[in-house]
C-alpha cells in the first residue's frame, strides 16, 4: 500500500507503508548522501518540519511506523553522530532544540 506525506514546503513524498520500521541502523559517518536511506528519510522529514515544531504524531506514525519518542530518539542519535551538512549552525541548533522538546514531551 502506498501513501503520501505532504511536507511544509508543499513537497509530497510517496512511501510504501510496508517499508516501515527498521531496527536501529548503524552508520559510520560521512556526508549526508552516504547515510543509510531510512536514516536520511528521517533527517529529511525532520529538516522539513522542525521550523513548525517537528512533524505531527500522525505524520510520524504514517511515514515511519514509530512513536514520537522512538522517532525523535533516533533522529537525535543520527543528528548527534552525523549532523546534516545542509543546515547552518543556527538551523542545526534550532532543530536540536525541537528534538529535545519533543523528547521531553514524549516521556
Amino acid at each position: 500500500m502506498y501513501g503520501q506525506t505532504a511536507y511544509p514546503q508543499g513537497q509530497i513524498a510517496v512511501h510504501n507503508k510496508q517499508h516501515i520500521r527498521q531496527d536501529r541502523i548503524q552508520h559510520e559517518g560521512g556526508p549526508d548522501d552516504a547515510r543509510p536511506e531510512e536514516q536520511q528519510r528521517m533527517v529529511d522529514f525532520e529538516t522539513n518540519w522542525y521550523p513548525l515544531g517537528g512533524g505531527s504524531s500522525t505524520a510520524i506514525a504514517d511515514e515511519f511506523g514509530l512513536s514520537d519518542r522512538d522517532f525523535f530518539r533516533e533522529v537525535d542519535r543520527i543528528v548527534s553522530d552525523d549532523p546534516p551538512t545542509s543546515l547552518s549552525k543556527g538551523e542545526l541548533r534550532r532543530m536540536r532544540g525541537v528534538i529535545r522538546r519533543r523528547l521531553w514531551m514524549a516521556r
